[in-house]
């Protein structure tokens, strides 16, 4: 998986987490030694941070739940910018 902030400004996802689903009604969390698993974001808009999922997933719906974002004090107009993409392969069962 690989993460970007917003393009045209200092925005970007600090801190997230991934679910995942088959069917888009029953969601699993992401997780690494059975615990949940909280994903550090990027720490500008430009740079790509890649992420490894180990364990992968095989899922068909993914979400990702942001926990924390780079926020502009002197702002009232603060929002969430994330650009994303996810690597994987076909499987068949």
């Amino acid at each position: 998986m690989a993460t970007q902030g917003a393009p045209c400004c200092d925005v970007r996802v600090t801190n997230y987490t991934i679910q995942f689903s088959q069917d888009d009604v029953q969601w699993t969390d992401y997780q690494e030694q059975c615990q949940k698993k909280y994903f550090s974001g990027n720490t500008d808009q430009n740079t790509v941070k890649l992420q490894t999922l180990v364990p992968p997933i095989v899922a068909r719906f993914v979400r990702i739940s942001v926990v924390d974002f780079n926020r502009k004090s002197s702002n009232a107009n603060n929002y969430v910018g994330m650009r994303f993409e996810l690597y994987g392969c076909s499987v068949r069962f």
